[in-house]
């Protein structure tokens, strides 16, 4: 498609403007809007010599067809049109369209004019002032040069819109005397400035004007009377573009149209832009004798497009110093353009090193598959992201997370991919860190889990061998020893005697060497070392030194009651935690063989275990809240201010230890909720919430396997839940909702806007505690508030 803005013409065109004078007559003398479109149609179909035409006006739901000529019948899909925003701010400026079918059409397929036999269509608005009343589009058979015919076709359409518009408000009105509109009060009445001035062919410049419209007070400050006998320069000053205006006149001396874009001034000074048109024109048909120039303020359009290059240079500024890196890659791979933070994550001097060079190059080998379906998803339309490696050009690895999306021209096809990628390097490593934590704590989970069930074979039967074989299980599984046994001291000796063990076995010389250092180590009360000559293979497939066996000495009561046997499962490789759960072992392995007899001793045992549990959960907690560091001292806080409400309230003794475990613990969820959700310094998404949302059911399936922290599932898992009944995981109300987690989801919240945050400060007290009253009985349990209330009155 084209538009025509300055359609070349020559003097042997004459005739055709004398003609479309004819055709203005013509519309100005129609007496019904009806016939104005049909005739006009026809008329103006007839001057350019077109095979087919097709009227639409504007209506509620689009352009409805209004008149055709040379058609028979017309297609449903040409009755209703839907022109594009670009066709139509021509179309509203006087300007024509114009398509060579069937390549230039950009529209459906079905409303290709080609399919009604047209190989050249022409289309121009009908306008009443600045409103686009409706269009008309002419079609040939037959493609040809007509650019000449569109000279006059501007304002054939201005004088056909207002003179359709005229005649449809004077039937409205019943105003048969307004049928007859004057060619200059059409003039009057277009929102354009339409000037006329007397031609002088030698200085087009030095022209008189001889005629102005009634907007010229309007447009420019002048009265008519001020601008009759003066030459069109009196409009010019000095930010007018001499180049241009001379341009004009070049062609005005060959009487060609000629139109173009140009800066006036006001009376008062002011300047302002105009599309300015200007025709040349002769009532006789003959050499033309005045020029007319129709002139549209397109000011605000210039301001726009003024603005349009500034936000471009901002933008241009932004991604430049943007800290993170800004590329566009093209359909095939290759780099166009990178930012300065880019360039130095790739570790390039110059973009010459990388621009227009395949991106590819620069992607770690085992991530290149993985980055081009990213590319090849948004040259599809899909927006996607992923993290992978890139190499520099100087070798250094780094992590980058991108999020790429398709980049579209103004016919809507994908050019191109931006990106938008950060350096994730020390993020990927803290959180290799925290997964190794996390291991690190699932080990520790599972040794406490492990003691517990030593625990409960202890107190749950008096045979020693039961619970010997129990704790060697756990030895095993838990320490991955595949050779170790637990022996007892016989009464009134220093003699040794098996209660349980697996793999054991040695030769006279092992077995008396072995034996003595066991007596060494009961009467040292020290945990002693054992070197075997035979190289150690567990079916590990290590055989890299001697075994070593750990002789831990069983004491309970100050008595030497035994000794337990472990050998390294890896010689050198143990982890720090290996000898002191042994130690542990050792410890419930005394308390087995002295359980009969230290009864209070086994409480006493038990209740270090839990505290040693209290202390993991604390532990856990305090690991919780490094991790989000927007709420470091948080879990500790809410944990004390909780149990303070939980005996104002009432609670006594056990119920307070679940309470208390609660809520060390109600974030435990966290732990599967992703580094950049959690740490994330902006607003979440919709599907970061959703993620972040998830941890309350991943803190009760974390927890609801460790038995002893099930009566205090309660806070992990509903704390988010509201008494309205609009809170999550589960949607819960009112009393649906457990007294532990209603009494909790107060405290939280109580803290966390107590507590200085990166995005905000701490509130005062009083307006923290005005938000939880005015909360009572859609977020909080009413009953709770008030003893909160009450609770925060009393001396702690």
């Amino acid at each position: 498609m084209s538009e025509g803005v300055d359609p070349a013409s020559s003097s042997g065109d004459r005739e055709f403007y004398s003609l479309s004078l004819r055709v203005s007559e013509t519309l100005l003398k129609q007496t019904s809007s009806a016939h104005v479109l049909e005739n006009g149609l026809q008329e103006i179909a007839g001057l350019l010599q077109a095979d087919m035409a097709l009227l639409h006006l504007r209506t509620t739901e689009g352009f409805g067809l209004a008149a055709a000529y040379g058609l028979e019948s017309v297609p449903a899909v040409h009755r209703l049109q839907q022109p594009e925003p670009g066709e139509l701010s021509a179309l509203s400026l006087g300007r024509w369209l114009e398509w060579k079918l069937p390549g230039d059409y950009r529209g459906p397929a079905e409303n290709n004019y080609h399919l009604l036999g047209a190989e050249h269509a022409i289309s121009v608005g009908l306008r009443a002032g600045p409103e686009l009343v409706g269009y008309a589009a002419f079609l040939f058979r037959a493609w040809a040069d007509r650019d000449a015919m569109m000279s006059a076709l501007s304002t054939l359409g201005a004088i056909w819109g207002l003179q359709y518009e005229r005649l449809r408000e004077s039937e409205r009105r019943g105003r048969a005397e307004e049928q007859l509109l004057l060619y200059a009060t059409a003039l009057d009445n277009l929102n354009e400035l339409v000037i006329v001035a007397e031609a002088d062919p030698k200085n087009p410049s030095d022209s008189r004007i001889t005629y102005v419209n009634q907007r010229i007070k309007e447009k420019t400050g002048y009265d008519p009377e001020d601008l009759l006998g003066q030459t069109p320069r009196i409009l010019q000053g000095p930010g007018t573009d001499r180049a241009e205006v001379n341009r004009m006149k070049v062609k005005l001396r060959r009487f060609e149209p000629v139109s173009g874009e140009l800066l006036n001034y006001r009376k008062d000074g002011t300047p302002y832009w105009v599309f300015i048109s200007i025709h040349p024109f002769s009532s006789t048909g003959g050499r033309p004798t005045h020029f007319v120039s129709v002139q549209t303020d397109i000011t605000e359009r210039r301001q726009a497009e003024e603005a349009l290059r500034e936000r471009e240079a901002r933008l241009s500024t932004i991604v430049q110093s943007e800290p993170e890196c800004v590329k566009i890659v093209a359909a095939d791979g290759t780099l166009l353009e990178m930012n300065p933070a880019g360039l130095r994550m790739i570790e390039a001097d110059d973009s010459a090193q990388v621009i227009g060079k395949p991106v590819s190059r620069l992607i770690h080998l085992d991530d290149r598959p993985a980055f081009a379906e990213l590319h090849e998803r948004a040259c599809r339309g899909e927006a996607g992201q992923l993290q992978f490696r890139v190499v520099g050009l100087k070798g250094t690895v780094r992590w980058l997370e991108t999020h790429s999306a398709p980049l579209r021209d103004a016919r809507g096809v994908i050019t191109s991919v931006l990106s938008v990628t950060r350096d994730i390097t020390e993020q990927r490593a803290a959180a290799a860190l925290a997964d190794e934590y996390r291991q690190k704590l699932e080990t520790e989970i599972g040794r406490l889990q492990a003691l517990r069930h030593i625990d409960r074979s202890i107190t749950g039967s008096a045979d020693i061998r039961i619970m010997a074989a129990t704790l060697l299980e756990q030895m095993s599984r838990q320490l991955g020893v595949q050779r170790g046994g637990l022996f007892r001291v016989l009464p009134g000796t220093l003699l040794l005697e098996s209660v349980a063990y697996v793999g054991l076995s040695f030769d006279m010389g092992e077995g008396e060497r072995v034996a003595e250092v066991a007596v060494q180590a009961m009467r040292r009360r020290e945990v002693l070392e054992v070197p075997l000559p035979q190289p150690l293979n567990n079916g590990s497939g290590h055989t890299n030194g001697p075994a070593v066996l750990v002789l831990v000495p069983l004491i309970a009561k100050g008595l030497v009651k035994g000794v337990l046997v472990a050998q390294y499962p890896y010689p050198g490789e143990v982890e720090d935690g290996w000898k002191e759960f042994l130690h542990a072992l050792g410890g419930q392995a005394a308390i087995a063989l002295e359980s009969s007899e230290l009864f209070e001793e086994l409480q006493r045992s038990n209740t270090e275990v839990f505290y040693a549990y209290d202390q993991t959960i604390e532990g856990w907690a305090r690991a919780l809240d490094l991790r989000d560091r927007e709420t470091e001292g948080h879990s500790r806080r809410v944990t004390d201010l909780t149990v303070r409400l939980a005996l104002a309230m009432g609670y006594r003794s056990g119920d307070l230890v679940h309470i208390r475990r609660g809520a060390l613990l109600h974030d435990i969820g966290k732990m599967g909720v992703p580094d950049h959700i959690l740490q994330k310094p902006g607003p979440l998404t919709p599907e970061e919430w959703e993620v972040m949302k998830n941890h309350t059911t991943l803190g009760y399936e974390l927890l609801r396997p460790i038995e002893f922290l099930r009566p205090a599932l309660d806070i992990p898992y509903c704390h988010h839940e509201k008494w309205d009944g609009s809170g999550y995981p589960r949607g819960l109300g009112g009393e649906e909702i457990p007294i532990a987690a209603r009494m909790f989801a107060v405290v939280d919240v109580f803290d966390a806007l107590s507590s200085d945050r990166p995005y905000r400060k701490a509130w005062p007290r009083e307006q923290v505690l005005e938000h939880i009253r005015h909360s009572a009985g859609t977020h909080f349990d009413p009953a709770v508030v008030e003893a909160f209330t009450q609770m925060l009155g009393m001396p702690n």
